[in-house]
C-alpha cells in the first residue's frame, strides 16, 4: 500500500467528513440550492423536507467519512476501501432518497398558474425516442459485455490504470464479478433511472427556479452521460484485460467524459439559475 493511496483514502474521508458536517450544522441556513445538498424534487417541496432530510443525511456522511478514516488508518487495503466507500454513498443517497419521497408525498398535488387559481396533478414528464434509448442502452451494453468476456477474464482483474495506462490496481475475478460490475451497472441505470422517474413520479423534479419540464431534460441528459461513461469505463477494463491493451487511450477517454460531464453540469445551472421561467414554475 503506497502512501499516496493512503492519502487519497483519507481525502475522500474527509471529503465525507466536511460534507456532511455542513450539512448537518448549517443546512438550516442554506436555502434550497443547485450546489449543495441532497436537491431533488421531493427536498425542494418545502424548507422543512429541505432541513430535515439534508441534516438526517449529513449525519450519516459523517458517519461515513469517520468509518473511512479509521479503517484506512487500521490498513484496510486502498482499493477495497475505496469501493466500498463509493457503495455506501451511493446506498445512503438512495435511503435519503426515499426519506425525502415518503415526507413530501402529501404534497402531490402542485397550484399551478402561479396565481393560486387551482390544484392539477403533476403530468408524467417524457422524453423522445432517441433520449430514451440512449438512456436504455448502457446498462444492456455492459451486462452484453460482461457475459462475453467474463469466461477468459484473467484471475486477478486490472480495475484502475495510471496515468502511462498501466494498471496500479487489481480484484480477484470473483470480486469483479460480485462488486466491480454490479457498483458501475448500477451507476450506468441512472440514465434510466431518471427517465422512469420523469414518467412514473414527475414530483421527482419539481424546483422553484424553472419549468420541471426543462429541469427533467437538463438532469436527464446529464445522468444519461454519466451512464455512457460507465459503459466507456468497463468496456476499456474488460477489453484491456482480455487483449492486453487499450482500444482508446485511457487519458482521453477520461478528459473527454469529464468535459462533456461539466459542460451538461453547467447547464444545469444555467436552466436553474438563468433561463427562468416567468410566472410559473412548473411544466
Amino acid at each position: 500500500m503506497s502512501g499516496a493511496d493512503q492519502l487519497l483514502i483519507y481525502y475522500v474521508g474527509i471529503t465525507y467528513l466536511t460534507l456532511g458536517a455542513i450539512l448537518y450544522f448549517l443546512i438550516k441556513r442554506i436555502p434550497p440550492n443547485i450546489f449543495i445538498g441532497l436537491r431533488i424534487g421531493f427536498t425542494f417541496i418545502s424548507r422543512e423536507v429541505w432541513s430535515r432530510v439534508n441534516r438526517e443525511y449529513g449525519a450519516s456522511l459523517v458517519a461515513l467519512g469517520t468509518a473511512v478514516i479509521l479503517l484506512n488508518y487500521l490498513g484496510l487495503p486502498p482499493n477495497t476501501l475505496l469501493n466500498v466507500s463509493v457503495g455506501a454513498a451511493i446506498v445512503i443517497t438512495l435511503v435519503f432518497i426515499i426519506r425525502a419521497y415518503r415526507l413530501a408525498d402529501y404534497y402531490a398535488t402542485m397550484k399551478v398558474g402561479g396565481g393560486g387559481e387551482g390544484v392539477e396533478v403533476i403530468k408524467p414528464l417524457k422524453l423522445g425516442s432517441l433520449r430514451t434509448a440512449l438512456a436504455i442502452a448502457p446498462p444492456i451494453l455492459i451486462t452484453a459485455s460482461l457475459i462475453l468476456t467474463y469466461p477468459i477474464l484473467p484471475n486477478q482483474v486490472a480495475t484502475h490504470f495510471g496515468p502511462n495506462g498501466l494498471p496500479n490496481g487489481f480484484t480477484s475475478k470473483y470480486g469483479f464479478l460480485t462488486f466491480v460490475t454490479p457498483l458501475i451497472l448500477t451507476l450506468s441505470l441512472l440514465g434510466l433511472a431518471s427517465v422512469i422517474l420523469g414518467m412514473k413520479l414527475p414530483i421527482a423534479f419539481y424546483n422553484p427556479w424553472t419549468t420541471m419540464g426543462r429541469f427533467f431534460i437538463a438532469v436527464t441528459d446529464l445522468l444519461i452521460a454519466t451512464s455512457w461513461v460507465m459503459v466507456l469505463t468497463y468496456v476499456s477494463i474488460v477489453t484491456y484485460n482480455v487483449l492486453g491493451r487499450h482500444i482508446l487511450d485511457p487519458g482521453l477517454v477520461a478528459t473527454t467524459s469529464s468535459l462533456i460531464t461539466v459542460l451538461l453540469g453547467i447547464r444545469v445551472i444555467y436552466v436553474c439559475l438563468i433561463k427562468r421561467s416567468k410566472g410559473t414554475s412548473q411544466a
